[in-house]
């Protein structure tokens, strides 16, 4: 009522000093300010910090147990294929050796024997001399030692074997990334000694909140640009090979591993490294924040009509959120006037004054 009220009392002052209708409806028109909307392609970009690891990396250990006596690796240090790293005491693996040696030995013996036996055994047996239970209780005796023999080589061989894996090599050209076990350290079966790491393909790995991944940044076989913490001069050029599938518990992040295509040698393992994720792709209409009006928890925008002076509600899309403005991605097109202040006052179909005008 207060509102009406003042409407008429400065229309009645208006009336009263000169002023024609057509001014009147000027002064009761609600004054905006508006901004023609303009499609453009838009470049958004995530960077995050990271470091360079090796793309694999495997244990070594040793197969038997035992106390290191030497270690003749180093962390960073390169080995080839048949390099020999770490060595238990052998003592007790070549005492196991002798004594197989020895039941082989015995063994051998042993099947001479049986098999002589059953020779002539069966010389007589085929002469009538012997019965023919004679015969093959030799054949038998044959038979076991023919078997203790063959076990007796088994023994043998598993316990120079034993002997050998006293001796741990590398298998593959790589670098010792880390040490877990010193000389005079008692070690068992399967323990890790060292890692290695093959050379040539390196990670950078990065961890990654979820509303970045969402945002189609740092996503499965997308681009990532490298550049060295220390040294912004060293680049190398990236793909997302691995996202975890599971938030780490802690951070709440995910895990993205960015596989590097011919890596500079200055991006060492451990070197801290940015990762910069560029979206190019996309197109959208950038508005100010205070362009979006609220419609029952969903966006929408006020568009000004020419030919009707008046306002009209449109639901847009917003692709994306930033400091200023919102970049509206679909319900709008190039050309079309929006409401940027004042929208919150608007009511559909009201007539309105553009203050550029």
């Amino acid at each position: 009522m207060k509102k009406i009220t003042t409407l008429a009392l400065v229309g009645v002052a208006l009336l009263q000093t000169g002023c024609t209708e057509e001014q009147l409806a000027a002064v009761e028109k609600r004054p905006v300010q508006t901004i023609v909307a303009d499609r453009t392609s838009l470049v958004e970009q995530r960077t995050a910090v990271g470091e360079i690891k090796p793309f694999q990396q495997s244990d070594l250990s040793f197969q038997v147990s035992g106390k290191i006596i030497d270690r003749f690796a180093n962390l960073g240090d390169l080995v080839k294929p048949g390099d020999v790293i770490a060595r238990l005491d052998p003592r007790d693996y070549a005492k196991r050796l002798s004594a197989s040696q020895a039941d082989l030995t015995a063994a051998e013996a042993s099947f001479a024997e049986a098999s002589s036996a059953e020779g002539r055994q069966k010389k007589l047996l085929e002469k009538g001399v012997v019965a023919r239970a004679s015969y093959d209780t030799a054949l038998r005796n044959r038979r076991s030692a023919e078997a203790a023999l063959e076990s007796a080589r088994i023994a043998k061989s598993m316990a120079a074997d034993q002997l050998s894996y006293t001796e741990l090599k590398a298998e593959v050209n790589g670098v010792i990334t880390s040490i877990a076990a010193e000389a005079e350290q008692y070690v068992n079966p399967g323990q890790a000694v060292v890692s290695v790491a093959p050379q040539g393909d390196i990670d950078a790995v990065f961890s990654i909140a979820e509303g970045t991944l969402r945002g189609g940044f740092f996503t499965l076989g997308g681009h990532v640009e490298i550049t060295l913490l220390s040294d912004p001069s060293v680049t190398a050029k990236g793909t997302v090979r691995e996202v975890s599938p599971k938030a780490d518990s802690a951070t709440r992040t995910f895990e993205v591993k960015v596989a590097l295509t011919h890596p500079p040698g200055q991006l060492m393992f451990g070197s801290s490294v940015t990762g910069k994720a560029v979206l190019s792709k996309r197109s959208g209409i950038a508005l100010p924040g205070s362009a979006i009006f609220d419609d029952k928890g969903k966006p929408a925008v006020w568009v000004f009509d020419r030919t009707s002076e008046s306002v009209s509600l449109k639901a847009v899309n917003v692709a994306q959120y930033d400091t200023e403005y919102a970049i509206v991605s679909h319900g709008i097109e190039k050309g079309d006037v929006i409401v940027t202040a004042g929208a919150n006052q608007l009511r559909q179909g009201e007539k309105v004054r553009l203050l550029q005008e």
